[in-house]
């Protein structure tokens, strides 16, 4: 029981992290919007190029199970794609429909919301499967043990439609274990909006908890921390691989992804 109310805290802590967030994520990013056309034109590349069966947007089905506010989701909404965005915080998701709201092209039709924890999603969306799957942005971090990484991995891919794939992408945490750094990015990144920096405290062999900043024109100082597990790339390859599926690590080169990038495809 005390490990159940452990595991509860947790969870509860880190979709909390994410309700404090919400309204402030896209300044972490010098010019959000363009990450949504970005991020959007990658995935749309690599589900063309390696969804077997692939013949229009509007006819493949997306489930984005870690979106967040949207920096996945509404730019392949966007693009046509049926996208069902979901996410452990219910504020992430509001904020994602308001900035929804903001682009005249993407709210022309709605995009659905469902809260979900992405290791439970065959129980919160029974019956559903999905061509794609994606988890993007670290997300896959939150995971800080073996058990919950392969609890979110087979989660994944058991709402994955036979030939679908599912799309993990992380920090490059192989190269980040080496140098353990104290402060990301090297230097504070500056906007007319904000200044956003982070300040990163290591515990054990690959715990992290990065200490976010954001200073906004008002002079108001802003912060949030989570903690955070460095998992290597060979690690969700490896589980992928014990859960039956093919597993290929991506590097930003590969991929043109600005982060290391797993593609699973059921073996």
């Amino acid at each position: 029981m005390a490990r159940e109310a452990a595991a509860g805290d947790r969870d509860a802590e880190v979709a909390g992290f994410y309700d404090r967030l919400s309204r402030y994520f896209h300044l972490i990013h010098a010019d959000w919007w363009d990450s949504v056309r970005r991020d959007a034109a990658t995935v749309d590349r690599m589900i063309r190029a390696r969804l077997p069966h692939f013949a229009e947007p509007a006819g493949t089905r997306i489930l984005d199970c870690a979106a967040g506010i949207g920096t996945q989701s509404i730019g392949l909404h966007r693009l046509g794609y049926d996208v069902l965005a979901c996410d452990a915080s219910t504020e992430a998701l509001e904020t994602l429909q308001e900035h929804l709201a903001k682009d005249a092209e993407a709210s022309r039709r709605p995009l659905r919301t469902q809260q979900a924890d992405f290791r439970k999603l065959p129980e919160t969306l029974p019956g559903e499967r999905f061509d794609v799957v994606i988890a993007l942005d670290n997300s896959v971090a939150h995971m800080l043990t073996n058990a919950d990484l392969e609890a979110a991995l087979a989660s994944m891919g058991a709402m994955a439609k036979p030939g679908g794939l599912v799309l993990v992408a992380l920090r490059p945490y192989d190269q980040l274990l080496e140098e353990r750094p104290l402060v990301m990015p090297p230097q504070p990144s500056v906007t007319p909006e904000r200044i956003s920096y982070q300040i990163w405290r290591w515990s054990g062999t690959d715990l992290l908890t990065p200490h976010l900043f954001l200073i906004l024109p008002d002079d108001r100082v802003l912060t949030w921390h989570t903690t955070l597990r460095a998992i290597r790339l060979r690690e969700v390859t490896d589980t992928w691989k014990r859960l039956g599926w093919r597993a290929e690590a991506l590097q930003p080169e590969q991929s043109g992804h600005f982060q290391p990038l797993v593609v699973a495809s059921k073996a």
